[in-house]
């Protein structure tokens, strides 16, 4: 059990990051986080904005980074049911139970995401963050087709657009953002070394 010393509003406010590495500890050790601090977790996710983005993504590098896929799916889902994502990367938190309404998918955008992330190899960390945001554009570009389904036609297009800012406001290496922006733009691709991981979270 992960628990806060003392009162748990005190300790998030002396030190923000620590919302962060409550995440990552429950995830990374396969425990749960005690009622009342994920409670303040929760409602004090915003300040996290008094802290660096350079600091946020040093943490959810080392969640990224879990090798066990079923402890990295537990992070990620806490990131996303705390709203924490809604202060790290807000267009992501649009994926949660978003129906894709789509005969090439069986899962809600946000499992999809879990899911290719997840297959990614846990050492290709740069590969983990295009995974997290491969799909980004997905609800601002949807359109219905005659048949009732929907498509998401260039949503790889405005995806990697999408990704310059968030990889800007996260401060991201070039080398890191160029690497997320091409395998975004090209992710539809056969040759995308994304493709694989992204067929296999369908279905």
């Amino acid at each position: 059990m992960i628990k806060a010393v003392g009162n748990p509003k005190i300790r998030f406010k002396e030190y923000p990051l620590r919302i962060l590495r409550a995440v990552r500890f429950a995830a990374s050790l396969g425990f749960e986080i005690e009622p009342k601090t994920w409670d303040k977790l929760c409602k004090m996710r915003f300040d996290l904005l008094k802290i660096s983005k350079e600091r946020w993504v040093l943490e959810i590098d080392k969640i990224l980074s879990l090798e066990n896929p079923e402890k990295l799916e537990k992070g990620l889902e806490m990131l996303m049911e705390s709203g924490v994502f809604g202060v790290i990367i807000p267009e992501l938190i649009l994926q949660k139970n978003y129906n894709q309404n789509s005969p090439y998918h069986n899962f809600d955008l946000w499992t999809h995401t879990k899911k290719v992330v997840c297959n990614v190899p846990f050492e290709d960390l740069d590969l983990k963050w295009t995974a997290l945001l491969h799909d980004i554009a997905k609800p601002f570009v949807r359109t219905e087709n005659k048949n009732g389904n929907s498509n998401y036609i260039n949503h790889d297009i405005l995806g990697s657009q999408m990704s310059l800012k968030v990889s800007s406001y996260l401060k991201f290496s070039n080398l890191r953002k160029d690497f997320i922006f091409e395998n975004i733009l090209n992710h539809l691709q056969p040759e995308s070394p994304l493709k694989i991981y992204d067929d296999l979270g369908k279905k």
